[in-house]
């Protein structure tokens, strides 16, 4: 049986050719692993030029921006595959599975696609029909799955780097506890359910890249790093021997100074955190769970210990106030990030504030959001941002809510060289 995996571009980021997505690696690796032989079709930069694949079974990713270009690529590959079937998997078929269903996907695997073989297991023995959502449960042991099957993609055509070093993303653990109202999947087991990989499965990883790639410097891809204090420091004691440079993104209220030496001193150069705002009303509204003053001291501890500081904000969250924002303005002339990430809110299918608007002062229309051009409402890491918001809340427009993310960029604009805005995919975060 012929099995395609198709990769969408993702022409609404500043630079899509960042980092490859880890998940059809993931799916590849699995089928791989199972004996299957799958091809997978990357078609990141290409500006979604289909090629003519014949395949049997054609699985598609999507998060959400991507699935009008999800759904096009489907049809275009249907034109010349009539009798294929289509899956469609990632934090769209998760977030939105219906809406799948109903543009035409014959299955919709909404959970984690490492179960894709037993799903292709199951067409081939005529044991699953089509026109059906997929719910498969998380896997519990993470190191029952193979690394990223990055052999099936041209790596060369990505470059980020750290420190001046090209540089290779990975995962140590998977799933978020917390509860933001911005966050897709938070009502999802496996987003919810933190796993980990193994200590030793991190470090072979890292040897597998190193050794495969010649790479050196890390980006780990964790919703937060340093969710757990104790595996965290484990990990650190363990890089210290290996001489890489890395990078994550990390939760404030859990930033310490042991943690923070450590991370130091086992070769992390920036973190990454999810501010959101300076306004603790703001921070309520969204259930953020940490405060302005945590936030300000995780910056402060990066910079004793030598690490950047990057923080990313969102203008336009519920309850949004010229106030608030003035109290956000204000936090960031007093911390003094070394970077920033300006965005304006954008609710996706999954979020509490997509579920459940009634809950928020928050005012969007959850079709035009399905059908919008995210190339116009998606920041890209650009002077300017997106030229249009999508969101008002009961004191600000849309356009007010523009105008305030310009002023913030103009005042406090954002140092390209230390950047990692537009190069990885939406909907979850820190």
């Amino acid at each position: 049986m012929e099995i395609a995996l198709v990769i969408p571009d993702s022409p609404f980021l500043l630079d899509p050719l960042g980092f490859p997505q880890l998940g059809p690696l993931y799916v590849s690796a699995s089928l791989k692993k199972a004996g299957y032989n799958p091809k997978v079709y990357d078609l990141t930069g290409t500006s979604n030029s289909v090629p003519e694949i014949e395949a049997d079974i054609i699985g598609i990713t999507s998060s959400t921006p991507q699935f009008p270009y999800a759904v096009k690529i489907m049809k275009s590959l249907r034109g010349f595959n009539p009798t294929s079937i289509f899956i469609i998997g990632g934090p769209h078929a998760i977030n939105a599975p219906e809406t799948c269903r109903d543009a035409g996907f014959d299955i919709t695997m909404a959970g984690e696609g490492e179960l894709f073989s037993h799903v292709v297991s199951h067409i081939e023995t005529r044991r699953l029909s089509t026109d059906t959502i997929i719910r498969p449960q998380p896997t519990e042991n993470l190191d029952d799955i193979p690394y990223p099957d990055r052999e099936a993609i041209d790596i060369d055509r990505y470059h980020f780097y750290v420190t001046g070093e090209k540089t290779l993303h990975l995962m140590t653990q998977r799933g978020c506890p917390y509860g933001c109202a911005f966050c897709s999947g938070r009502e999802v087991k496996s987003y919810r359910w933190v796993r980990h990989f193994s200590d030793d499965y991190v470090i072979r990883e890292i040897n597998h890249l190193r050794d495969t790639y010649g790479v050196n410097a890390f980006m780990f891809f964790d919703d937060e790093f340093n969710i757990n204090k104790k595996r965290t420091l484990r990990l650190c004691e363990r890089f210290k021997g290996m001489s890489i440079a890395w990078r994550c993104q990390i939760r404030s209220n859990l930033f310490d100074a042991e943690l923070a030496q450590a991370m130091s001193e086992s070769g992390c150069k920036e973190v990454g955190c999810g501010v959101e705002t300076g306004s603790m009303i703001i921070k309520k509204n969204i259930h953020k769970k940490t405060t302005p003053e945590q936030d300000l001291r995780a910056v402060e501890l990066a910079h004793e210990y030598g690490m950047k500081f990057k923080c990313f904000i969102i203008v336009g969250l519920p309850g949004e106030t010229r106030e608030t924002f003035d109290e956000t303005r204000a936090w960031v002339k007093k911390a003094q990030p070394d970077n920033f990430d300006y965005t304006v809110l954008m609710p996706y299918p999954g979020s509490p504030i997509w579920e459940y608007p009634e809950r928020y002062d928050i005012e969007f229309d959850k079709q035009a959001i399905i059908d919008s051009n995210f190339d116009e409402t998606w920041y890209k890491g650009t002077t300017g941002g997106p030229p249009k918001s999508l969101v008002r809340t009961s004191a600000l427009s849309h356009e007010d809510i523009m105008q305030l993310r310009l002023e913030l960029e103009e005042e406090f604009p954002r140092s390209p060289s230390t950047a990692w805005a537009g190069t990885a995919l939406p909907e979850n975060g820190g």
